[in-house]
């Protein structure tokens, strides 16, 4: 029988990331801008990663992905 995982916040784990991270201290969210910038200046000749992910296969990109990654980004830091 599947049984869900679950996904109740630990308060031990909220209290210790609240003291590390005040929320005075709020991250921008990045723009499509900075992360084209980013893309633009990948070293073309970099080794790709254990996910097999080229600096070309990046470029390629339409834009729509991009902002996709671009939604991720600031997903996680908003998290």
């Amino acid at each position: 029988m599947y049984k869900p995982h679950d996904d109740t916040p630990d308060p031990e784990i909220i209290r210790k990331l609240a003291i590390h991270a005040p929320s005075s201290e709020k991250l921008r969210a990045f723009t499509i801008g900075e992360l084209n910038g980013v893309v633009k200046h990948l070293h073309p000749r970099k080794a790709p990663g254990p996910d097999q992910i080229t600096t070309l296969m990046i470029r390629e990109l339409p834009h729509e992905d991009l902002k996709a990654i671009l939604y991720l980004l600031n997903a996680i830091t908003r998290l």
